[in-house]
């Protein structure tokens, strides 16, 4: 249920935010990891255990997600700083 706001916030985020920025935006979320790993009780029964594991194989899956899209966000970043940096040099050459 949680997962559902989180997603809704971040689309409704998206949708209202997106127009007004000009340049693209990466958002990246960060996932959570399954609290049933360090729940005793979860090794109780082979259910448990086969849930536990899918969990933890979407937790995986989604942290390799989440890599790829820190990976873009800091090249997007990388590219920013030094679209600034010639745009300030050649806008202050010009004012010499």
């Amino acid at each position: 249920m949680t997962q559902f706001f989180v997603t809704a916030f971040i689309f409704s985020l998206v949708v209202i935010v997106q127009p007004m920025v000009a340049q693209a935006v990466t958002l990246c979320s960060s996932p959570m990891r399954p609290t049933c790993i360090d729940v005793d009780f979860t090794y109780d029964d082979e259910l448990g255990m086969v849930r536990c594991k899918q969990d933890l194989q979407r937790f995986v899956d989604d942290a390799n997600k989440y890599t790829v899209c820190l990976q873009k966000l800091i090249k997007e970043t990388k590219q920013e700083i030094t679209d600034s940096q010639k745009s300030f040099e050649g806008k202050s050459k010009k004012a010499e």
